[in-house]
């Protein structure tokens, strides 16, 4: 990606979740994070993309923020926050 702007390294992740019972979709999360994709690889944490993944907002990639950090924004983070929170109402 060197060498390429801020504005054709736009990139997301997603996570969708869905619950289901006896074939019935209950439920649907969809929890995303924007970034842009780094210039090199950068950071030893997560997995995947995480070491050329930059959130909006931090000039870290996932690879280099803490775990805390990463987690609290994470896509997977928000789909489920959202499943919580509907889990939450129906009991």
């Amino acid at each position: 990606m060197k060498g390429f702007p801020n504005e054709v390294r736009a990139a997301r992740f997603r996570c969708v979740l869905a619950v289901a019972q006896n074939g019935i979709t209950l439920a649907v999360f969809d929890g995303t994070v924007e970034g842009i994709l780094a210039q090199e690889v950068r950071g030893e944490g997560g997995f995947g993309y995480d070491p050329i993944f930059m959130p909006l907002g931090y000039d870290l990639t996932f690879g280099e923020l803490s775990a805390d950090i990463k987690h609290s924004m994470s896509h997977r983070s928000r789909a489920l926050y959202q499943f919580r929170d509907w889990w939450a109402l129906r009991r």
